[in-house]
Order: structure tokens, then sequence, then C-alpha cells
């Protein structure tokens, strides 16, 4: 059984893969390298879907932060 993105824009690391159309291990494989945005929150991983609209628009590259805080091994800093 399949799941799909609900109407929330947070997603599970399942549904962000579904979404994405990749393996759910490399889902965690690129959320843990800061490669693609996430948060995690205790022991699992939440996807924004607009931030991933984003990511994808850009060609995957990680936003920086609004406030320049380091966020999943990207800083607005670090060229």
């Amino acid at each position: 059984m399949t799941t799909t993105p609900s109407s929330s824009p947070v997603m599970t690391i399942k549904e962000a893969a579904d979404y994405l159309k990749i393996n759910v291990m490399t889902a965690y494989r690129l959320a843990n390298s800061g490669q693609l945005p996430a948060v995690r929150i205790g022991r699992s991983w939440r996807f924004h879907k607009p931030t991933l609209d984003a990511f994808l628009q850009t060609g995957g590259t990680p936003q920086p932060s609004l406030d320049g805080h380091k966020r999943n091994g990207y800083n607005e800093n670090n060229n």
C-alpha cells in the first residue's frame, strides 16, 4: 500500500520519498547529509512540501535559512 501526501504541508520521510520518487533509504541518506531540506524531530524526519518544491525548482540546491543559521549542512556564509 502506497501512502500519498495529505493536504498538510508537513510530510514524513516515506511521503517525501514517494513525492520525490526516490527510495526511502536515499531520502534518509540525503537528509542526514544535509542535501535534502528536512528537520529532525527526535528520531523522525519531517519535510515541508513548499520547501521541497523550492528545492526542486532550484535544481536540488538547498536554500539558505532566513536567519542565517546552519540547517542540515547548509550555511549561507559557506559558498
